[in-house]
This record gives structure tokens, sequence and C-alpha cells, in this order.
């Protein structure tokens, strides 16, 4: 398993790569490389804005690798994908719902890395969007 940090915040480098690890290993997909950009509001919404056609920033963006054709791996680790953190949004988030900065950076972490294995939330059905929240919180409590 191989967990990449990009660039960014090497406050939360350990914290995202516990809590990846410790979320795939329990969906059982343990082959797997994911890669994680901690950015700010600035870059964040001229990324929603790119990707999603909107012009505002977000908290997290997942950009999945399984989409399409699988790029060939020699160590036969799939390539998940990418997940974006906006650190300014999450501090936000964390003092609004009363939380610590690392609580909330690993309810992200996991809800992006969700978004990756094909769970959505967003333009699907209420049952879809719970089956996604109630996986969210498992995975956070076992974290916790």
């Amino acid at each position: 398993m191989n967990i990449i940090l990009v660039d960014g915040s090497k406050e939360f480098e350990e914290l995202a790569k516990s809590t990846l690890i410790k979320t795939l290993k329990h969906l059982k997909e343990e082959k797997i490389s994911i890669s994680v950009l901690f950015t700010d509001d600035v870059k964040m919404q001229e990324l929603n804005k790119t990707y999603r056609s909107k012009d505002k920033p977000t908290d997290v963006l997942s950009f999945s690798m399984r989409d399409g054709d699988k790029f060939p791996s020699v160590e036969e680790v799939e390539n998940l994908g990418d997940i974006i953190v906006s650190v300014d949004t999450a501090m936000r988030q964390a003092k609004e719902f009363g939380v610590s900065i690392e609580d909330e950076i690993k309810r992200l972490l996991v809800h992006g890395c969700l978004h990756l294995l094909g769970y959505e939330h967003e333009d699907v059905s209420d049952e879809t969007s719970k089956k996604m929240f109630d996986k969210q919180e498992e995975i956070f409590d076992l974290l916790s």
C-alpha cells in the first residue's frame, strides 16, 4: 500500500498515511496507491471550478483512477487516484463542528477515499447517499 503526499502540509502527513492505511485495510483494499494533496481555499476553488464547474472552495475533492482504463503497474499496485484537502476549509469546519483539526482531516480523508472507491452522495438516491455516510461513520469510529 502506498500513500503519497504530493505537497502541502507536512503537519498532516503521518495522519493522512495512518488514516488511509486503516481505511483501506478495513475495506479490504490493500494493493492500492493514493496521492494526497493538502492545499488552501484559493487552489481548491480553482480546482473545483475547473473540474466541477462550481466557483467556490470545497473541503475535499477526489479524482478516481478507476474510471476508464487501468494504468499498468509493475508492482501490481492499483493507483486508486488523488485526494485533495483544503486545510483552510477543514479548519473552519473543525471549529464549526466543535472537533479537532485532526479529526476533521481524518473525516475528509475517509470521505475522499470512499469517493475513490465509487461511493457517492450527490445526485443519487437517499439510500445510496445514506450508504456512503454510514460507511464513513463506521470507518471514522474505527479510527477514533
